[in-house]
């Protein structure tokens, strides 16, 4: 039975650890599970929410030819949550832009 005992590699001695490009490899992998979570978190929260019924006060499409997506959505509604009344707008340009603004009545 023969052992061998090799010196260290003279090239192992100049490598150095990944420093901050490990870092920065960590840190972005923390912002895409952060935003993950998050995303997972709002899905399931507004998943329990309870189904109210809303008055639509305004629906309308406009036009604007020179856009590359023409056409877009507007909706005016009011609701009652709780027992407060609730004024609501949502504009649709495209099937990823989508914004909501509501506002409480009194």
């Amino acid at each position: 039975m023969s052992l061998s005992i090799s010196s260290p590699d003279k090239s192992d001695k100049n490598k150095k650890p990944p420093g901050c490009v490990g870092v920065g490899v960590c840190l972005m992998s923390l912002v895409f599970v952060v935003v993950g979570v998050w995303a997972a978190f709002s899905a399931i929260r507004t998943s329990t929410w309870q189904e109210v019924p809303c008055r639509f006060e305004k629906i309308e499409i406009t036009q604007n030819k020179s856009e590359d997506n023409p056409f877009k959505l507007a909706v005016d509604y009011l609701y009652t949550w709780e027992g407060e009344r609730y004024h609501s707008v949502q504009l649709e340009t495209d099937s990823e832009s989508r914004e909501t603004s509501f506002e409480k009545l009194f």
